[in-house]
């Protein structure tokens, strides 16, 4: 293959292609390897990007569609992904997690407010899982107070809300945890596109320089 051909190739290939021959960079010819680089460079993969591209499952035998190449580069899909890395509990922290639930479930009993226990268990689940997901985050003070206001929110809504008292299946309680964390998740996602890559970010980097 010349180089035109090589360019032709490398355009016609999804993202993921194009990551998994970007992982076998070295085996390749230099001529291969600048009409890879400027293809690369073209989409605008950052090597995050070829990482996370090279395991995705795509069909060679079909165009990727342009929305969902745009929905997989997202920081946001980047987040939600995360959420699958984490490690599940061991038996111990399985152990000491039920022991915890049956003493909160006891203390919320004992003051009348055991309808409170599930959706304040969601919440602290929805905290837990947006801080662990964002750790490169936690130093920018605009995040912590959108944590901040978000968990006041939370607080308002479980105060307000009349929360069934009476046995409600898990997959209505998990539905609703899961809403809520993707809407977190997309706040702060909007947010840091706005501070970061908006309006706000070029009006800033002027009076840096």
């Amino acid at each position: 293959m010349n180089a035109q051909d090589l360019k032709a190739y490398y355009a016609h290939l999804t993202d993921g292609e194009l990551a998994k021959i970007a992982s076998a960079r070295g085996t390749l010819v230099p001529e291969a390897k600048i009409c890879l680089d400027l293809e690369v460079a073209k989409r605008q993969l950052s090597p995050e990007d070829l990482k996370r591209f090279r395991n995705y499952r795509h069909d060679y035998r079909h165009e990727e569609d342009p929305a969902l190449r745009r929905m997989r580069r997202s920081k946001l899909m980047a987040k939600v992904n995360d959420l699958s890395k984490i490690p599940r509990l061991r038996w111990r922290g399985v152990l000491v997690t039920i022991g915890c639930s049956i003493i909160l479930v006891f203390v919320f009993d004992h003051f009348g407010v055991y309808e409170f226990f599930r959706p304040v268990c969601g919440s602290v689940v929805v905290f837990f899982f947006t801080v662990r997901c964002h750790r490169e985050l936690k130093g920018r003070p605009w995040f912590l107070a959108i944590v901040g206001a978000l968990a006041a929110v939370h607080v308002w809504i479980i105060m307000s809300v009349p929360w069934p008292s009476r046995w409600v299946p898990a997959k209505v309680w998990e539905g609703y945890v899961t809403v809520d964390l993707v809407a977190v998740f997309i706040i702060i996602a909007l947010m840091e596109k706005l501070l970061h890559e908006g309006r706000f970010a070029k009006a800033k980097r002027p009076a840096e320089g």
